[in-house]
C-alpha cells in the first residue's frame, strides 16, 4: 500500500467488492493515513457489515433478487434454445462515512455525506 500511494497519490479508492475496500481502509490505516480524510474508500455489494464497519463503508447497493431472477430467466430461454439478450439493472450509492465530497480539500469527517 505505501508504494501505491507514493507512486499514484490516489483521493479514492473503489474497491471491486465490499469485502477488498475493508481491506483498503485496514491497509491505509497500517500506513498511517485517515479514511475518509486522506482517501475516501468505497465498495461494491452493499453487503451489511458494512453499515458496522468504522468509518461505515460507502457502497454501491445490486439489486441482487432481480439480478437472479434474470439470470434465472435468461437461463430457461437459452434451454429453449431462445436466444439471450442483455438487460440493464439499477445501481444505487449509499453514501456513508468512508467517503468525502470531491470538492472539499480537507474532508471535516464530523460531517459526513448525506445519506
Amino acid at each position: 500500500m505505501r508504494e501505491a500511494m507514493a507512486m499514484f497519490s490516489p483521493t479514492a479508492i473503489i474497491a471491486s467488492n465490499d469485502l477488498l475496500a475493508f481491506g483498503a481502509i485496514g491497509a491505509l490505516r497500517r500506513e498511517g493515513f485517515s479514511v475518509p480524510r486522506d482517501v475516501s474508500v468505497a465498495g461494491f455489494d452493499g453487503i451489511a457489515i458494512g453499515r458496522l464497519m468504522d468509518p461505515p463503508l460507502t457502497t454501491i447497493e445490486m439489486p441482487d433478487a432481480s439480478m437472479g431472477a434474470t439470470a434465472a430467466s435468461l437461463l430457461l430461454d437459452i434451454s429453449k434454445g431462445i436466444l439471450g439478450f442483455v438487460t440493464a439493472s439499477s445501481m444505487r450509492c449509499v453514501r456513508k462515512r468512508s467517503t468525502c465530497s470531491f470538492a472539499s480539500a480537507i474532508c471535516d469527517t464530523a460531517s459526513p455525506v448525506p445519506t
